[in-house]
């Protein structure tokens, strides 16, 4: 009887250890594929009314694409002129800039044609 007292004060013990571990120890951070304002990113993914982008080449798969709902308000620009969300394509270099207090929504997108190549 002595021995499994014993042995389940050992078990509680050690699992309350292994408890306070996990507690302490921080979170890894998740990859985040946010860039500082102004920062080109590639386009990976372009719908009908969402845009998806990425940091650097955009084939990273260990980074999460950034998804924008885009609005008939957001203002897109290739070269300084207007444009449509069609003429932008995967690969693409684009600027997007959220509404404030919307970061999943793009106020503007902004692509110059030497990014498109």
């Amino acid at each position: 009887m002595k021995k499994i007292l014993l042995l389940t004060s050992l078990i509680i013990s050690f699992t309350a250890g292994l408890q306070a571990q996990q507690a302490a120890a921080p979170a890894a951070p998740a990859p985040s594929a946010a860039a500082p304002a102004g920062e080109k990113m590639t386009v990976v993914f372009v719908g009908a009314s969402k845009i998806s982008v990425k940091p650097g080449n955009g084939k990273d798969k260990s980074i999460e694409s950034t998804k924008y709902a885009v609005t008939p308000e957001t203002k897109i620009m290739i070269n300084d002129q207007p444009a449509q969300l069609t003429q932008i394509k995967p690969g693409h270099k684009v600027i997007i800039t959220p509404v404030a207090g919307q970061p999943d929504v793009a106020a503007t997108i902004t692509m110059t044609k030497k990014s498109a190549q």
